[in-house]
């Protein structure tokens, strides 16, 4: 179990405020390991385990929470970028954390997005499956002709990215959020679907080459900043 827990947040769609039939919260919590516990900078990857209320807990060490956000862990910088009044704990070391997020995004968050997004395209008129404890039921399905839970992902990934790149953030605006859940409710009509994400790619590709954010975040400070965390840093 965690040694030392520096932030927690409630996840999901929920933190996202986006309302998916039989979606199940779960928690995430970041922590420091002790010295002896690691292997090299990281003790393991994530693990998750259910606590005393039945609840799923995803468990992220510094050190691999950090190395997920210099590759631009798309699920890393969701937990990172939480709102306010969804974090269920956090302390002096996740408040570094969180004032250096903007520094960390990248193109590789960026396009990590954008291919998530792209991936589903061909799925949103595929024959409803369940995913998960993602269900879509098939009279909706047949009722519009597509999958509105592929859809809101493909969209939902992509107007990501777009805010990645202008405004340095994951979380999307409140009119932004009402209208993805307006195509997870699947009140737009498929050729509607289509043309947004047909639109939304053309935008995204045209303003590739004019991004201004690095190809990775800085490795040193990254590097630093997990060092500070754990309290090894050496002041100067």
């Amino acid at each position: 179990m965690p040694t030392k827990n520096i932030f927690s947040v409630d996840a999901g769609t929920v933190a996202q405020g986006i309302v998916l039939r039989g979606d199940t919260p779960y928690t995430a919590t970041i922590f420091v390991d002790t010295p002896e516990n690691l292997l090299g900078f990281r003790n393991a990857a994530t693990f998750a385990c259910n606590n005393e209320g039945g609840q799923r807990v995803d468990y992220y060490e510094i050190g691999y929470f950090m190395e997920c956000l210099y590759e631009g862990d798309i699920t890393a910088f969701e937990l990172l970028f939480t709102p306010d009044e969804f974090i269920t704990h956090q302390c002096h070391e996740s408040q570094i954390l969180r004032d250096a997020s903007q520094d960390l995004i990248s193109n590789e968050l960026v396009d990590r997005l954008y291919w998530a997004g792209d991936g589903m395209v061909h799925e949103i008129t595929s024959t409803p499956m369940r995913y998960g404890f993602r269900r879509v039921d098939d009279k909706d399905y047949e009722g519009i002709g597509y999958d509105p839970v592929k859809a809101y992902e493909c969209l939902s990934y992509l107007h990501k990215s777009k805010a990645v790149r202008e405004d340095r953030t994951i979380r999307l605006s409140d009119l932004k959020v009402k209208y993805l859940q307006s195509v997870l409710d699947g009140q737009l009509t498929l050729p509607t679907v289509l043309k947004a994400i047909g639109e939304l790619k053309d935008e995204l590709n045209r303003t590739r080459e004019n991004s201004d954010l690095p190809s990775n975040p800085p490795k040193n400070f990254l590097q630093d900043l997990v060092l500070d965390i754990r309290g090894l840093k050496n002041p100067v």
